[in-house]
């Protein structure tokens, strides 16, 4: 009995240390899977602008491997490159219901998780682009194919885990996150007509030429807004490994009805028939 209240006492040890040093979006941060029943389209088309001097060939230089849904491998992805971005089109609008209305799938790995990291910005019109505010805590570049606590991460595409025999993981937005951006309450990017989604590779190399958008979001430590903005790192932009984010999919959320409110649509649905059926009746 000793030796196991000794055991449980070290585990209980090593969980508190480990929750202490876990980032604030531990628990409101979760990735959505590939699987979701949630979703209910995926992006049709995409656009995708290498930088100047990048050479994409080899496995990972199909654009259209980041259309269609997300299939649960590690390989279907195309690379961005150092600074590279792409939009992507879709078949239907993408609204903002309750909860996420986006996700994007990278191919990190591991836990702690390699990540390459992304920012995402949504459109009504392909020229007024919002961008999700973000967070990222990382004090330290972590070194060429350096992993990162994803809980210090918020808002940025890459930080969930969707690759080999581990969880197929993609990073979800909220449209909700842009009711105070400029060109939302401006009238020029309307969050129930998104028609475009763009996302932007992060230079996160250790020059820190990058930075978040915390001071736009709560500090979930303080419940106030963060007072600073701060440096992107990540593992993917440094030494020889310079291909940047790499783009799996883009899938469009939207929340399942309720039971309750299927079975009022389906009874107005059988209401509508019946009217429709005694006028023609009337009319013969």
């Amino acid at each position: 009995m000793r030796g196991r209240t000794r055991v449980l006492a070290a585990a209980a040890v090593l969980l508190c240390c480990a929750w202490s040093h876990a980032g604030p979006y531990s628990d409101v941060d979760e990735g959505v899977s590939h699987n979701d029943p949630r979703f209910v389209g995926w992006a049709t088309g995409i656009h995708l602008e290498w930088p100047s001097g990048f050479d994409p060939t080899g496995a990972y230089d199909d654009p259209s491997d980041a259309l269609g849904a997300a299939p649960g491998t590690s390989n279907d992805v195309v690379t961005f490159g150092n600074g590279g971005w792409a939009v992507l089109t879709f078949d239907r609008v993408i609204r903002n219901n309750a909860g996420p209305d986006l996700a994007v799938f990278e191919n990190g790995y591991n836990d702690p998780i390699f990540a390459e990291l992304a920012f995402v910005e949504v459109s009504t019109d392909n020229v007024n682009y919002a961008r999700f505010p973000s967070v990222s805590l990382t004090s330290t570049h972590p070194g060429e194919y350096g992993t990162l606590d994803a809980t210090d991460i918020y808002n940025l595409a890459g930080k969930h885990i969707n690759n080999y025999d581990q969880a197929w993981m993609g990073t979800p937005f909220d449209l909700s996150d842009l009711v105070d951006d400029p060109l939302v309450t401006g009238g020029q990017v309307d969050l129930d007509n998104i028609n475009y989604v763009k996302i932007v590779d992060i230079y996160g190399h250790d020059n820190g030429t990058t930075t978040d958008e915390a001071t736009r979001l709560i500090d979930p430590g303080t419940g106030l807004n963060y007072t600073t903005n701060h440096l992107i790192y990540d593992g993917g932009n440094f030494g020889l490994l310079l291909t940047g984010f790499d783009l799996d999919a883009v899938g469009i959320l939207e929340p399942i009805p309720e039971p309750a409110s299927m079975v009022l649509v389906t009874s107005g649905l059988a209401l509508v028939a019946g009217v429709v059926t005694r006028r023609r009746r009337r009319t013969w």
